[in-house]
């Protein structure tokens, strides 16, 4: 008797932190944990430590994990340790037979038949598609997911049906979006296609399958063809109506970011130069990385100092894509923000304001917000002088 036969099937859900610690616990304890007022991340975690994976799957289902070697993992749902709520989970080391230097990038959940590709991106500017019957079966040893050279790794991976549009950025701050279609399907022990032309110093920081609101038609279908051979959106007539719940996040080393409409990024020819995917500069820094983000997300940001902070999503401000943005993370002299994540907004005001506070050993914060404190102290007293005069 398969072990698999004994096991039941029903739904889940799967908690992968940051530092590499994964769980699973049914959804029924979830729900109740929700509605209670808790927040949707059930966890506790080191201080330094977050959530950044979060979803419902099956126990049957199977879990695909990507390394930044190139390599792919793969586990069922019922081989996640189950574990309470408030437990951190377990070490992904101890799950999978990692080699020294080996991390997860990337999870991927599968349903049971699931068709599609699975769309990987390198740090060194090549992309690959390829069809998901490829990882149909792979041993506890992993198998190869793409050929790296010497000093490439995996830099990320998204399930795509096959008509999808993509959207990658790069550490200097250049983006291109093109349609899945322009990246043929191949083998799984091969090397990939050139994504984007990068400078010398340059290398690619994020790749996401751009997601469209139901009411939104996907951008390919609203082009037309230039003499460059560039696709240029059309201009509806109403603008409004052709925006999605959906906007491009960029958040930049310095703390600064924006909101975007996707319509800001016109659709490309894969291989091309790209465009800007904002203002960068000594103030903001370079571009950590690009997400997508809706009405019902927050963005928690790490920094290279430990700090962590969340906020919500609809607290960043809207900008056309070439501009600099606003203040999202106030970093300290040397602090640089390193890595971002997307969750489900946390309904819980406590345990968020809890989130935000700085990790032990980080430096003490400096006296900037005394003097913001002063200054608005200030303008709120002009502001009243004024007033006063006028009547």
């Amino acid at each position: 008797i398969d072990i698999a036969d004994l096991i039941a099937r029903e739904d889940v859900v799967i908690n992968l932190t940051h530092c590499g610690y994964v769980k699973r616990l049914p959804v029924a304890e979830y729900r109740a944990q929700h509605r209670a007022g808790q927040g949707v991340i059930g966890i506790t975690t080191k201080e330094e430590d977050f959530v950044e994976k979060i979803f419902v799957t099956s126990t049957h289902d199977t879990l695909l994990f990507f390394t930044n070697m190139g390599k792919v993992y793969s586990l069922k749902g019922y081989e996640i340790p189950e574990a309470s709520r408030q437990a951190k989970g377990r070490a992904i080391i101890n799950l999978l037979q990692l080699t020294p230097g080996e991390k997860v990038t990337a999870l991927i959940p599968l349903k049971e038949n699931e068709q599609g590709y699975l769309m990987m991106a390198t740090k060194n500017g090549l992309i690959k598609k390829t069809a998901l019957e490829e990882f149909a079966s792979i041993r506890k040893v992993g198998k190869i997911a793409i050929k790296l050279v010497d000093g490439d790794e995996l830099m990320s991976v998204e399930l795509t049906n096959g008509s999808d549009e993509i959207l990658v950025a790069t550490h200097n701050g250049k983006c291109i979006h093109f349609a899945e279609t322009d990246v043929r399907a191949m083998g799984r022990d091969t090397q990939g296609v050139k994504c984007m032309d990068l400078d010398d110093d340059d290398y690619m920081v994020s790749m996401i399958r751009i997601k469209f609101d139901k009411n939104c038609e996907k951008t390919h279908e609203n082009c037309e063809k230039t003499a460059e051979n560039e696709q240029i959106l059309t201009k509806n007539e109403n603008e409004a109506q052709n925006e999605t719940m959906y906007k491009v996040l960029t958040i930049t080393e310095n703390g600064y970011g924006k909101r975007s409409d996707i319509s800001n990024y016109r659709l490309q020819i894969r291989a091309g130069k790209g465009v800007k995917a904002g203002v960068l500069n000594d103030k903001t820094g370079m571009l950590v990385g690009l997400k997508q983000i809706s009405q019902n997300d927050d963005v928690i940001l790490i920094s290279d100092k430990g700090t962590i902070i969340r906020v919500n999503g609809n607290e960043i401000s809207e900008f056309n894509r070439d501009s600099l943005g606003v203040r999202v993370m106030k970093v300290m002299e040397g602090e640089k923000i390193v890595s971002m994540a997307i969750t489900p907004t946390n309904e819980d005001k406590d345990v968020q304001a809890q989130e935000e506070e700085r990790v032990e050993n980080c430096e003490a914060e400096t006296g900037e917000d005394n003097i913001s404190a002063t200054l608005e102290n200030k303008l709120e007293n002009e502001e009243f002088k004024q007033e006063n005069d006028a009547e």
